[in-house]
């Protein structure tokens, strides 16, 4: 098979309608839907952008392409259980390994794809992170990248293209976005999710700009709870109670298992469906998957905790500097912070954005959640003391 040649999107051409089940960038979105009328869209993209640039939105937008009978209409059946992530021939798939995906992973995915779609006329991949692809991982997915069935797709996500293994970006056709400005990713999340404008604003910080999370964390009481969970902790941490601060710790972990429990329950009642088809060995081995893929969402879930321990000690720093005005006011939270107990200097504050980023290496290098979330919170805890104490 030869490379695809890269296109960018164009800047403008004349109007076509955009997909109406998700808000994507309305030059990807022409391009989209000249392509699916003409018949050329691609088995295989590649999304190049950063957070919040409308990447995954657009892979929603080409799965819904793909999959509905009236070429993305947004308001079918098919299309709604796209957009709830729950369409049976619509594969989401994240990383089961701590920063990689696994060998098995993908050959479990290829088999997969080799199978008849159980709803729609066509199955559809998206890998989320298209940078975690290994050598061995990627020379599992190769051989179907590149004599894909008629009827399967792959959509592969990445921050560029150049993070990716050669072999498979080689072989994909690229769309790169731009990033989108904050006062247009504001606008478009207040439309999108029925929100206030410093709603919007707090949900795009904890999720890096991407619109689609920002937008699921807000209609979500269970990732919300996290994030009061994680507010009520660094509460904790300006006291004096170690143990009170463990025990919010423990809050914190009990939040993200609630998050995770609809995920779970899904994950069962798939092992109970396969039960009577499968081999033991087979089961076996679909059970430990999905205990990976738990993992890995957890491991997503935290990445939201550190990044309201992020914005949360920024709001007690700029507080102390006296440009209160620039702080994000948190869900579930005050814009002060607690900056009338928690004052950090400058200097304390990239320190404590030292302790998170040791935090998520942990989580990355598999250390369990609870020693790499007490850790954090202990330590983040004797930055906060000295400050006081020095002050």
């Amino acid at each position: 098979m030869s490379n695809v040649d890269n296109i960018a999107a164009p800047a403008e051409r004349t109007p076509a309608p955009p997909f109406s089940g998700v808000q994507i960038p309305r030059n990807v979105a022409i391009l989209l839907s000249e392509a699916k009328a003409a018949g050329t869209l691609s088995h295989a993209y590649l999304l190049t952008g950063s957070m919040g640039s409308g990447k995954y939105e657009t892979a929603m937008a080409i799965a819904l392409a793909r999959i509905c009978p009236n070429g993305g209409c947004g308001e079918c059946e098919e299309c709604r259980r796209v957009i709830r992530k729950s369409h049976p021939d619509v594969h989401w798939i994240e990383p089961e390994g701590a920063a990689t995906y696994l060998v098995g992973q993908i050959r479990m995915a290829m088999r997969n794809a080799s199978l008849t779609p159980i709803r729609a006329s066509s199955k559809v991949f998206i890998f989320t992170s298209a940078e975690a692809f290994n050598e061995q991982a990627a020379n599992a997915f190769l051989k179907t990248l590149e004599e894909p069935h008629e009827d399967t797709s792959f959509i592969l996500i990445a921050s560029s293209r150049e993070s990716v293994i050669p072999t498979i970006s080689s072989r994909c056709q690229e769309i790169s976005f731009p990033s989108a400005s904050q006062p247009a990713s504001i606008e478009a999340l207040v439309a999108k999710a029925k929100c206030t404008p410093e709603q919007a604003r707090a949900a795009l910080a904890i999720e890096d700009g991407s619109i689609e999370r920002a937008s699921e964390l807000l209609a979500s009481y269970d990732r919300r709870a996290i994030v009061a969970a994680t507010l009520e902790a660094l509460r904790a941490a300006v006291g004096d109670d170690r143990l009170e601060l463990l025990a919010c710790s423990s809050n914190i972990l009990s939040a993200i298992k609630g998050a995770c429990k609809d995920m779970e329950e899904t994950y069962n009642n798939e092992i109970e469906n396969q039960r009577e088809f499968l081999g033991k060995g087979a089961l076996s081995e679909l059970k430990k998957r999905f205990k990976r893929m738990m993992a890995s969402r957890e491991r997503e879930m935290l990445t939201e905790v550190f990044a309201v321990t992020r914005h949360w000690l920024r709001n007690n720093m700029i507080a102390g500097i006296g440009c209160s005005e620039l702080a994000i006011e948190l869900p579930e939270g005050t814009k002060r912070s607690d900056s009338a107990a928690c004052v950090l200097s400058p200097e304390q504050f990239v320190e404590a954005q030292g302790i998170i980023d040791r935090a998520s290496e942990r989580i990355a290098r598999n250390v369990t959640p609870r020693l790499a979330l007490d850790a954090m919170l202990l330590d983040i805890r004797e930055v906060i003391h000295a400050n006081r104490h020095s002050g």
